[in-house]
């Protein structure tokens, strides 16, 4: 079996897969001074006992890396492989500052044209939001960002001071809201799909490309699907997906 290990910039997934399939998920709060023994504790309690034959795990927090990396070696006696821009993804890089290209959004648009075989749009709903083209020959063309759902709404709580803190989102009934807590609410999610649809419309514009598909992924993406007219799929295991694409694609590699 294959472990993967996403580290994102609000939460770590580790995951288990076992021919290409997803059978065991495991996610947790990111904390910048995590230490690889509370990562070897939870790798320990969940995946000591099972069949690991590699390891492949991205990050957006280099910091990270290392610890990461001791973990899974102390407590799973594997070394990890850490994706990294010189892998193979199955597209075609031609995004022009690659250097300060985060691997996330690699990784998900790799999946996306490797899974569903066209042209696509990637949303992820992350700390950031990030639109991602991946053209129908595999060619990556760039994309756009933006302030995350949740930031976007802590900012407003932090900078509003008689406006009360977002303890979850969800679907909005009415665009006119008459508490202030729906207000926020619509007023985020409803403008947020907006934008979505917006900039979905934009890119498609752009890259006159027909029978474009466009999939949304990441921590909101089934609440999104719901208010927003333009997104196709929810697949919220894109990017563990695509560590398997890129496993498989360098095995011979390694």
């Amino acid at each position: 079996m294959l472990l993967l290990i996403d580290v994102g910039n609000s939460n770590i997934v580790f995951a288990l897969s076992k021919d290409e399939k997803i059978i065991q998920k495991k996610r947790i709060s990111t904390k910048r001074e995590i230490t690889s023994d509370e990562i070897g504790m939870i790798l320990s309690f969940f995946f000591k006992n099972e069949a690991i034959s590699s390891i492949i795990f991205s990050s957006v927090i280099p910091p990270l890396n290392p610890i990461i990396k001791d973990a899974c070696i102390r407590y799973l006696e594997k070394e990890p492989i850490l994706f990294h821009s010189g892998m193979k993804t199955g597209v075609e890089i031609l995004y022009e500052e690659k250097e300060r290209l985060g691997m996330d959004r690699v990784i998900n648009v790799s999946a996306a044209y490797n899974k569903y075989k066209k042209g696509a749009i990637v949303i992820d709903f992350g700390t950031a939001t990030t639109f991602d083209y991946v053209s129908k020959d595999g060619k990556y063309l760039g994309g756009a960002i933006s302030p995350g759902i949740r930031i976007s709404a802590d900012c407003l709580f932090e900078k509003a001071y008689q406006l009360p803190r977002i303890a979850k989102f969800y679907k909005p009934v009415s665009a006119i809201a008459k508490r202030t807590i729906d207000s926020i609410n619509t007023g985020i999610i409803l403008g947020y799909a907006c934008l979505v649809d917006g900039m979905i419309e934009k890119i498609k514009e752009e890259a006159k490309e027909e029978d474009l598909i466009t999939i949304a992924t990441g921590g909101l993406s089934y609440l999104m699907k719901d208010v927003c007219k333009k997104i196709d799929i929810v697949d919220e295991d894109l990017t563990l997906y695509g560590l398997i694409t890129i496993y498989r694609l360098n095995r011979d590699d390694n």
